[in-house]
């Protein structure tokens, strides 16, 4: 089959340990379309040394990432060479990297992005997802992160897709020696999403963080598989989840801390909170903690449900009924993440997106 044309059965976003099977959450199977080559828009802050070139990654490959192998595969697919964005030793750009991926209806399109910081560098990236707000298609992307000693770098993700569209968003990373990285993922758009985050926390003192917000509502799909894998001493990583849910939506959290031996002295949070609208919501949240280290740290919990009573009350004390109390407090939390987007922009069109999002749902 040639890109562009046919189906892959794909099993991403695999529980590292699993569980029992009929809990259903040991993975996610995806019918997914064979894709074109998509081609982003980058552009680099001016006066920096960012450069941006076309390369196999060849030292990359194999690399563990939330989606996993099978993700690696549909990507090649498209048969294209990934988006390498280097920022040079030292380099401390003071604005992002902008990434840019408008997706055609009816299409399916995919392309991988490298983010490599050498020594010392930071960098920060904005990517975006955006399509026709009554489009049909799929839209693959994978990051990779190659963090050397010293080196910070941040990723935003803001998906803006149709709401017909299936998103396959993956990421995975590896930190040297006090390296750091951060992800902040707006999930807005979209029908069908699978997104995926592994860290490797290889470095000693590296520190890894990641916020999540989404919104999702009527018959949408979310399935997410973040993890941390901590290999050197003394690493720290921090997870946070925050969502609605309303109609008849779907929505499965895999959030694991994976304390490697040799790890000690590590430190590891996981966190999730949800707010449910609807009765008719399915929500999974499997917060995991794997163990093969004496000397760390790890907590994990959720909050999963509906406004407590006492808000509500409060809330209708000052003539606001129950529906409008919940989407306000939704609304606080995405915006919340929305102020994340270093980019201005691209944060008033997040904020554009989730209001036209809202308005619809409350017709």
């Amino acid at each position: 089959m040639t890109a562009g044309e046919g189906k892959m059965d794909m099993r991403v976003d695999r529980l590292p340990a699993p569980t029992w099977k009929w809990l259903g959450v040991n993975h996610a199977d995806v019918s997914a379309d064979l894709p074109e080559a998509a081609v982003p828009e980058i552009s680099v802050p001016a006066g920096s040394s960012i450069t941006v070139s076309r390369t196999d990654a060849e030292d990359l490959r194999g690399m563990r990432t939330g989606c996993g192998p099978d993700m690696d595969k549909l990507v090649d697919a498209a048969g294209e060479k990934a988006y390498e964005i280097s920022a040079p030793a030292g380099e401390k750009a003071a604005e992002p990297v902008i990434i840019r991926a408008d997706f055609a209806g009816g299409r399916s399109r995919a392309f991988r992005a490298v983010l490599r910081a050498e020594e010392g560098a930071e960098m920060t990236a904005v990517m975006v997802y955006s399509s026709a707000a009554d489009a049909e298609g799929q839209a693959a992307v994978q990051t990779i992160i190659d963090a050397a000693p010293g080196a910070k770098v941040r990723l935003v993700q803001v998906d803006l897709l149709g709401g017909r569209f299936r998103l396959i968003n993956d990421i995975g990373g590896r930190l040297g020696d006090s390296a750091a990285a951060g992800i902040s993922e707006a999930i807005l758009g979209g029908r069908e999403i699978y997104s995926g985050c592994s860290m490797d926390l290889a470095g000693r003192s590296s520190r890894f963080g990641a916020d999540i917000g989404y919104m999702i509502g009527g018959d949408t799909a979310l399935d997410m598989n973040f993890e941390a894998v901590h290999r050197g001493k003394r690493t720290e990583s921090r997870m946070s989840a925050d969502g609605a849910l309303s109609g008849r939506c779907r929505k499965t959290f895999r959030g694991t801390i994976d304390f490697r031996r040799g790890c000690s002295g590590s430190k590891g949070n996981e966190t999730e909170n949800i707010l449910m609208f609807d009765d008719g919501v399915e929500n999974k949240t499997v917060p995991l903690i794997l163990c093969a280290e004496e000397d760390v740290e790890g907590n994990h919990g959720a909050t999963i449900g509906r406004l407590d009573d006492e808000v509500l009350f409060y809330m209708a004390s000052r003539g606001i009924d129950e529906q409008s109390a919940y989407r306000a407090i939704a609304d606080s939390r995405l915006r919340k993440l929305c102020r994340m987007i270093l980019d201005g922009g691209i944060r008033l069109e997040a904020e554009r997106f989730f209001d036209a999002g809202t308005e619809e749902g409350d017709e």
